[in-house]
C-alpha cells in the first residue's frame, strides 16, 4: 500500500532535502538557506575556502576594507553551528563585541554571549562549573579579557576560533612570553582558526609570518627559514614562491575586483570636516579636569589602576559633561565610603586596558602572614595594598618602615580604610592594628629590595636636530620591482600578493617617497627638519640615478624600498643628531614601589625545574617554570638563557647576597636615549650594595642596542645615587654588564662588579645638568 504525504510533510521533507541532501561541495547550502542578508558571490566564495582550504589548522581572510569579512565569517560559523560543532570562540576588541552578537543574531539567528568579568562572576556564582566551555551559544570575548581567561579557556576542545582584527596579533613572533598575542597563540595551539583583518601587512613580511604561526607555527618554518628565504629579497621568483605558498592558508579580496565585476557599486565618499566650538563652561569643565588628573596627590584614583581610570575619564569626558558629572558623583561616594578606586572595582570597565595580565600562575609577592584571625589577615592586606603605596611617597627611605612613628602612623590609616567593611573595626584593637603593621613591615623590608621611583623632567625646552652628512651608500643595492608582476598579481582574479606600500598618489617629487617615511619617526619634525630630510633625500635620488637612467626605474625602487632606506637613514641620522644642553629636575616619587605580582603559564607538562637543573636542550628554557629559590623575592622565575639560569645559581650560592628577583613588566623604569623601555635581567642587593645586572652573549656586547640599554642603565643607577642625597645611607647602586663567558660556578658578586661594573657614559652625563627637587 503506497503511503502518502500531506502538503505540509510534502513541504517540510522538500525543505529538509535543500538544507541536507548534498555532498560536501555544497557545504555552505544549510548556512545560505537561513541567512537573512543579500550575499555576494566572493562572500560566499570566501567562506567556501574557510571550509574546503586543506589546511586543516585555519586560513586568513583578509579582504579589503567594507567587503564584509564579518559575513563570511558568519557564513563559517553558521555552518559549524548548524553541523552541531558548537564550542564556538569569537575574540574581538572591547568596542565591537556587541556588534558582533547583534549581527549573528539578527542576521543568521546564531545565539551568542558576550563575557566580561562581571557575566562571569554571575555564572560561577550560578554554580556552572565551566561558564566559558558551555556551548549553548557562541562566546564573545574581548582580546584583554580573553588573554586574563588563558587557563580557562585552553581547557575548552574549541571547533573553530574567530579573531576579528587579527592584525593585533601581528607581531606575536617577537613578542614576550606574558605578552597578549602570545598568551592567546599558546592557549589556543591546536584549535581551528579564522582570522579576519583589512591589513595582513603594515611594516614587513615578518608581520605577515606571525598571523600564519599563529595558525599553523610550523607552515613557513622557523622565523630564521622564512627570513633566508622572502626577507629582503625582490627577485620575482621569491615573491611568486611567496604567493603560491599562501595560495592554500590566504584569501584577499580587493574592491576593484569586485566593482570590475560589477557585484557592488561603491559610493564615492567625500571627506568632509565639522568644527564643534565648546561653550566656556565646557572649557573650563575640561580644563581643571584636565589639571585634577594630573595631579599625583590624587587618591581617588588610586595608584594600580591609575591610568586606566585616567583613560577612562577623558573617554567619558569627551562624550558630554552630564556623563562625567555622573561618574565624579561615583568616586566622591566611593571616597566618603573610605574606598580607594582599584583594580577589582576596574574588572567591569573590560576593554580599556593596554595590556592585560596574563593569567596562570601566580607567583606570591611577599610571605604568607602567621595570623589565624580572618580580620587580622584583611588588616595585613589593606596595609600592604592601600597604606604602604601611600606611605612609600612621604618617606625617604624603606628603613623608615621599621620607625615605630610610622609603623603608627600605617596602622591607624589601615583601621580608617577598614571602616567600610563590616565587623573588622569591632573586632581589631589598635594594640592588634600596631602589631599587624609592625610584621607586614617587618618582612616587606626583609623581602623587598627598594627601588625609588624617579621621574627626570627637563627645566626649559630642550632642542635638537640633525647635522648635514654625507649619507654612506656604499652597500645600497636596492633594485626596481617588476611593474609587470605586480600588476598580474594585483588584478588576478585567482590570486593576490599583499603590498604594503602599493598605491595612493604618485608623488611629483622623487624626493618626497623617502621623506613620507622619515617624517613617521617621532624624533623627526617636518617643520624644523625640512631642509636636512630633503638634503638626503637628494642624496639619495642621485645614487639611484647615477644606477639606473630612466627615472621610473628610480620610482619604482624608492616606492618599493622607502621604508627600508629611511630606516637606514635614521641609523645614520642618530649619529649626527646634537642636542642643547639643558638642566634636568630629578624627583623622587617614591622610596620604593612594590613587587608587581609575576604570573606564569604552568600549564605545559613537567613545567616546573629546579632552578639548579638545567634542561636537557637548552634551547626549552623559555618553557620551564624554575623554583628552589631561597633569596629571592619570588618564588618562581623564568629565564630566557641558561647564562642567566647559572647568574641565579651564583646569587643563590654567594654570601655577600641579601636579595636578587627578576624584574618584571613596569617593575623598572629605565628608558634610553631614544625613550625606548629597558628592563635588565637582575636586581641584586649585597650587604653593601644593589646592583642592576644584565647577562648577554660575548658576540653581542659591542652591540649598538645592547650598548645603548647599557649606558642608560649606568646613567639611571648614577641619577639614583644623586637623588638618594648623603643623608639618608641607602647602599650605592651600580650597573654590571656581564658577557656569558664569565657567568661560571665559582664566580662571585664581587669578582663580577671588579671586571663588569660599566661607569656612566661622560659624553651622555654631559647632557644632563642635574638638579634634586626641593
Amino acid at each position: 500500500m503506497q503511503r502518502g504525504f500531506t502538503q505540509y510533510q510534502a513541504k517540510y521533507f522538500a525543505h529538509f532535502l535543500t538544507r541536507e541532501g548534498f555532498e560536501d561541495g555544497d557545504a555552505l547550502t544549510q548556512s545560505l538557506s537561513s541567512a537573512r542578508v543579500d550575499l555576494n558571490p566572493h562572500q560566499v566564495d570566501a567562506a567556501m575556502f574557510a571550509l574546503r582550504s586543506p589546511l586543516s589548522k585555519g586560513v586568513l581572510l583578509a579582504d579589503e576594507v567594507g567587503l564584509g569579512k564579518t559575513i563570511e565569517a558568519a557564513l563559517v560559523l553558521s555552518q559549524y553551528w548548524w553541523s552541531r560543532q558548537r564550542n564556538l570562540l569569537l575574540i574581538v576588541p572591547a568596542s565591537l563585541r556587541k556588534q558582533w552578537a547583534t549581527e549573528l543574531m539578527e542576521k543568521f539567528s546564531l545565539p551568542s554571549e558576550i563575557l566580561d568579568a562581571k557575566r562571569l562572576k554571575d555564572i560561577t556564582a550560578s554554580g556552572h562549573p565551566n561558564p566559558i566551555g558551555r556551548a549553548e551559544s557562541i562566546v564573545i570575548l574581548s582580546y584583554e579579557f580573553a588573554a586574563r581567561m588563558a587557563s580557562a579557556i585552553r581547557m575548552v576542545p574549541w571547533h573553530l576560533v574567530v579573531f576579528d582584527e587579527a592584525h593585533k596579533l601581528r607581531n606575536v613572533y617577537r613578542a614576550a612570553e606574558t605578552s597578549r598575542a602570545a598568551v592567546l597563540r599558546d592557549a589556543l595551539a591546536g584549535r581551528h582558526k579564522l582570522l579576519l583583518t583589512a591589513t595582513p601587512l603594515q611594516n614587513n613580511l615578518m608581520e605577515l609570518f606571525g598571523l600564519i604561526s599563529v595558525i599553523d607555527d610550523t607552515y613557513f618554518g622557523s622565523e630564521q627559514a622564512f627570513r633566508a628565504e622572502f626577507g629582503g629579497r625582490e627577485e620575482v621568483a621569491s615573491q611568486a614562491l611567496l604567493a603560491r605558498r599562501l595560495e592554500p592558508i590566504c584569501k584577499r579580496t580587493l574592491r576593484r575586483q569586485v566593482q570590475k565585476a560589477g557585484l557592488i557599486n561603491y559610493t564615492n565618499r567625500l571627506a568632509k570636516t565639522f568644527d564643534f566650538t565648546p561653550a566656556r563652561l565646557e572649557t573650563d569643565l575640561y580644563d581643571l579636569m584636565s589639571a585634577y588628573l594630573q595631579r599625583s596627590d590624587t587618591i581617588a584614583l588610586g595608584q594600580n589602576g591609575r591610568h586606566l581610570v585616567t583613560l577612562m575619564l577623558r573617554k567619558i569626558l569627551g562624550s558630554s559633561s552630564f556623563a562625567v558629572a555622573q561618574t565624579l558623583d561615583k568616586m566622591v561616594k566611593r571616597l566618603q565610603g573610605k574606598l580607594i578606586i582599584d583594580d577589582k572595582t576596574l574588572d567591569d570597565i573590560d576593554g580599556f586596558a593596554e595590556e592585560a595580565p596574563t593569567p596562570g600562575l601566580q607567583a606570591p609577592t611577599a610571605p604568607p602572614f602567621k595570623y589565624a584571625k580572618p580580620e587580622e589577615i584583611g588588616l595585613a592586606k589593606t596595609v600592604l595594598n592601600v597604606v604602604l603605596p601611600q606611605i612609600s611617597k612621604q618617606v625617604s627611605s624603606i628603613k623608615d618602615l621599621e620607625d615605630p612613628k610610622i609603623v603608627q602612623r600605617i596602622a591607624d590609616a589601615a583601621m580608617a580604610a577598614q571602616k567600610a567593611e563590616d565587623g573588622l573595626l569591632s573586632t581589631v584593637t589598635p594594640e592588634q592594628a600596631k602589631a599587624v603593621a609592625a610584621e607586614v613591615c617587618k618582612q616587606f623590608v626583609q623581602r623587598t629590595i627598594a627601588i625609588p621611583m624617579l621621574t627626570i623632567t627637563p627645566e626649559q625646552h630642550v632642542s635638537f636636530g640633525f647635522r648635514r652628512f654625507d649619507v654612506d651608500l656604499k652597500s645600497w643595492n636596492y633594485q626596481p620591482l617588476s611593474r609587470e608582476l605586480l600588476i598580474q598579481i594585483l588584478r588576478t582574479e585567482e590570486r593576490s600578493v599583499i603590498s604594503g606600500d602599493a598605491g595612493g598618489e604618485t608623488p611629483s617629487r622623487l624626493e618626497d617617497y623617502v621623506v613620507a617615511k622619515l617624517i613617521d619617526v617621532p624624533e623627526i619634525d617636518y617643520d624644523a627638519h625640512a631642509d636636512i630630510l630633503y638634503d638626503l633625500a637628494g642624496q639619495v635620488v642621485a645614487h639611484f640615478r647615477a644606477k639606473h637612467a630612466d627615472d621610473e626605474q628610480v620610482r619604482s625602487i624608492l616606492q618599493g624600498h622607502a621604508r627600508q632606506i629611511a630606516e637606514a637613514l635614521v641609523v645614520q641620522m642618530k649619529r649626527h643628531m646634537w642636542r642643547e644642553q639643558t638642566n634636568y629636575r630629578v624627583t623622587q616619587v617614591s622610596a620604593f614601589d612594590q613587587l608587581k605580582p609575576q604570573t606564569f603559564d604552568g600549564s605545559g607538562k613537567d613545567a616546573m625545574r629546579d632552578y639548579r637543573s638545567p634542561p636537557e636542550r637548552l634551547s626549552d628554557m623559555k618553557r620551564f617554570i624554575f623554583v628552589g629559590f631561597e633569596k629571592s623575592c619570588y618564588s618562581m622565575a623564568k629565564f630566557d638563557s641558561d647564562p642567566e639560569r647559572r647568574m641565579a645559581v651564583i646569587l643563590e650560592q654567594d654570601a655577600s647576597v641579601q636579595l636578587w628577583m627578576k624584574p618584571g613588566p613596569n617593575q623598572f623604569r629605565i628608558y634610553d636615549e631614544d625613550n625606548a623601555p629597558y628592563q635588565p635581567d637582575f636586581v641584586v642587593e649585597t650587604a653593601t650594595d644593589k646592583l642592576v645586572i644584565e647577562t648577554k652573549r660575548a658576540s653581542e656586547m659591542a652591540n649598538p642596542l645592547v650598548v645603548r640599554k647599557a649606558d642608560a642603565a649606568a646613567l639611571w643607577c648614577h641619577i639614583a645615587n644623586r637623588a638618594n642625597g648623603e643623608g639618608v645611607g641607602d647602599k650605592p647602586w651600580s650597573y654590571l654588564l656581564v658577557p656569558e663567558t664569565a657567568v661560571l660556578s665559582n664566580a662571585t658578586i664581587s669578582g663580577l662588579m671588579a671586571s663588569h661594573t660599566r661607569s656612566v657614559d661622560a659624553d651622555l652625563l654631559a647632557r644632563y645638568v642635574l638638579t634634586e627637587a626641593a
